[in-house]
């Protein structure tokens, strides 16, 4: 499954949620007091604790994928583009992310075998079965 949505001008979220290896960067240790708060509200709601994300220099991958989503929703970019979002991840933290993202307002590119977690993102759905294309 396919679901997208587009815009005329995007900026793209920092980070990719498809890869692990997400490092900070300087400028992302400079964020304002109000960005932080917003940070911390969705590292909570994704489901890490807040103090083992703060104090670990080794967060595993998964607490990675979510802190870089974090970190790029709170930047509230225009395009999040997610490859197999709930690969390898348990239902709670489906779940979370679903929720996450249903607040979301703007575009949300994403390739997911999860149909019910597509569905409930999603406006339009495009589905590619071998060299055909439909939208739903």
């Amino acid at each position: 499954m396919l679901h997208a949505a587009a815009r005329a001008r995007v900026r793209i979220a920092a980070g990719s949620f498809a890869r692990c290896g997400y490092r900070p960067r300087p400028r992302d240790r400079a964020l304002d007091r109000t960005t932080r708060g917003r940070l911390g509200q969705l590292i909570d709601a994704l489901g890490i604790d807040p103090d083992r994300a703060t104090s670990s220099t080794a967060p595993s991958p998964g607490e990675t994928r979510k802190l870089a989503l974090a970190l790029g929703l709170v930047r509230e970019p225009q395009l999040i583009v997610l490859d197999e979002p709930t690969n390898h991840v348990d239902l709670d933290s489906i779940e979370r992310l679903e929720a996450a993202l249903a607040g979301y307002p703007g575009a949300l590119v994403m390739v997911s075998h999860d149909e019910r977690f597509a569905a409930a993102l999603s406006g339009t759905m495009w589905q590619i079965a071998g060299a055909a294309i439909t939208a739903s």
